[in-house]
């Protein structure tokens, strides 16, 4: 089955499932999607964000760019000519998952961000233009081109002083960035499309999530190997909740949570007859 195929059906089956707000009964996660999933407001950096986004569609410029998501059996990475605009078209973070990116920064008021997979540097830039300018964000990014081209576009969006892009294989960089920032307040995996090196990511780093972190994870129905690595997450005993908008899922930690939940949240406008089920 195409990724795509998958994708689609997996779509089908999370919107007859999924609930809204107004199905939401936890205090807690009633405040969650009022903030990230309905909160309507438009920013300043969304705008500057999608206008380079516009930019990167619109240049001429192919970079040789090297997988380290697709290497061999001895590390090496899957090397290829990438247009810029592909990359800004399939590999970057939807306006969708940046503004919930820019939202989910806002609710939980992070002091030390990490992100697996700084790609050119849209969700980079998302989860930046949220922080306060006392917080810390290490972005790793494993192809050494791209990391310099969401450098520049930081630059650009004036952001790249709440940042340190780290380029290389995240075998080498997440040990660094994990010692460097000390402790997770938010994490965000995007730099690999392979359930067993998600899963490893995520043991790795919670070893530094305490009570009020938030992991958030891209991808959940990329394929079938992806889904099967969420459940697992999901299924973690430090895990107490969890809530999967399709496009992107969300793990708490908080103890205060008594009961493990998984939720499947939809905004409001995807099922608007969910307004008069209570």
């Amino acid at each position: 089955m195409s990724s795509l195929v998958y994708r689609l059906k997996a779509f089908a089956g999370f919107w007859l499932k999924a609930d809204t707000v107004y199905q939401v009964h936890s205090p807690l996660v009633f405040e969650w999607v009022q903030t990230v999933l309905e909160d309507e407001r438009r920013y300043y950096a969304f705008d500057d964000i999608e206008a380079l986004r516009q930019q990167m569609r619109a240049s001429p410029l192919v970079l040789d760019v090297a997988d380290y998501g697709a290497a061999d059996e001895q590390g090496a990475p899957l090397c290829r000519r990438v247009s810029l605009r592909q990359l800004a078209e399939r590999t970057s973070s939807s306006p969708l998952q940046g503004r919930w990116l820019f939202r989910m920064v806002q609710w939980l008021h992070p002091q030390r961000v990490l992100e697996l997979g700084a790609g050119v540097g849209v969700s980079t830039a998302y989860l930046a233009a949220g922080m306060s300018r006392q917080a810390r964000m290490v972005s790793l990014e494993g192809c050494p081109t791209c990391a310099q081209v969401a450098e520049a576009h930081l630059d650009m969006l004036h952001l790249s002083d709440r940042v340190r892009i780290q380029s290389g294989p995240f075998a080498q960089t997440l040990p660094r960035a994990l010692e460097e920032l000390g402790r997770l307040d938010l994490a965000f995996f995007d730099g690999h499309h392979q359930g067993a090196a998600t899963l490893a990511y995520f043991e790795q780093c919670l070893p530094y999530a305490h009570e009020q972190t938030v992991f958030v994870f891209d991808d959940l129905y990329w394929s079938a190997d992806m889904t099967e690595a969420w459940r697992r997450i999901q299924a973690h005993p430090r895990v107490t909740l969890t809530i999967d908008g399709f496009e992107l899922g969300f793990v708490f930690f908080n103890p205060a949570i008594q009961e493990k939940q998984h939720l499947l949240l939809a905004p409001v406008c995807w099922k608007p007859w969910k307004r008069f089920t209570y």
